[in-house]
This record gives structure tokens, C-alpha cells and sequence, in this order.
């Protein structure tokens, strides 16, 4: 398994004002950079489409209240993978950090871990300013 991690942010938001927030699939729309073509939710499950990935179907299937949330896919992918978004507090704020796991193979990895990478820093740089402007 390939990981591959964001930046780590600070967010002046209670853990569970984040937590909360990632918890609600609609949320996500606001997160995501401009490479995602379309994005739609059935309220646990989103659809969108990224240039280079294709097609995605995920839905959050696991969380730790105020520590973790997790999303996979629930359509066919080229490649098993989920994204897991931590969160945890630090003082009066909240530490965020979001990991892919990704089974890739070599020539997978070279094609997608940019890709993966790029996607989750704007989706934390994204959630940072959602969430304090609100």
C-alpha cells in the first residue's frame, strides 16, 4: 500500500465544529479543486468525476467521533483505495491531516500519486477556509 499524505493544517475550529463537518457528504463539494468536472450527492454518497481518474462513487463508511473519518469507493475503481481524514485537537484549535492508502502498482503509482496528492492538499487548504469563514 502507497501512502500518501497532505499538509498538516491548523484550523481556529473546535475539533468537533471539523469533525462534524466532514461528517456531511455535501460538504465535500466545497473542498474539491478545480480537476472535478462534476460533483452530486445523494446526502451519504457522492459521484463526481476527476480529470485523469475518471468516474468516483464514495460514501463515508467508517468514523471515530472528533478523531476520524473514513471514505471509500463504492463504484468499480481502477485501484483499491480510501481516504481517511484525521483530526484532533491542539490547544484552542484543530490539527487536520487527510492520508490516501492506495494499492498501486509502479506504473499506477507514477500515473496517480501526483494526482493524489494535489487532490487532498486543496481539499485541507479548501476545508480551512470553508470552515473558518463560516
Amino acid at each position: 500500500m502507497t501512502t500518501i499524505e497532505s499538509d498538516r493544517l491548523y484550523l481556529n475550529r473546535k475539533v468537533s465544529e471539523v469533525f462534524d463537518y466532514l461528517m456531511n457528504a455535501g460538504n465535500y463539494e466545497k473542498l474539491m479543486p478545480s480537476n472535478v468536472t462534476s460533483f452530486e450527492t445523494d446526502g451519504t454518497t457522492v459521484h463526481l468525476t476527476v480529470q485523469g481518474l475518471g468516474r468516483l462513487s464514495l460514501a463515508i463508511t467508517e468514523s471515530l467521533p472528533n478523531e476520524w473519518v473514513k471514505i471509500e469507493p463504492v463504484s468499480k475503481t481502477p485501484f483499491f483505495f480510501f481516504i481517511q481524514w484525521n483530526v484532533s485537537a491542539s490547544g484552542a484549535n484543530t490539527s487536520v491531516i487527510c492520508r490516501v492508502e492506495a494499492d498501486l502498482n509502479v506504473m499506477m503509482k507514477i500515473m496517480a500519486q501526483r494526482l493524489l496528492k494535489d487532490l487532498i492538499n486543496t481539499q485541507v487548504h479548501n476545508l480551512k477556509t470553508q470552515i473558518e469563514a463560516s
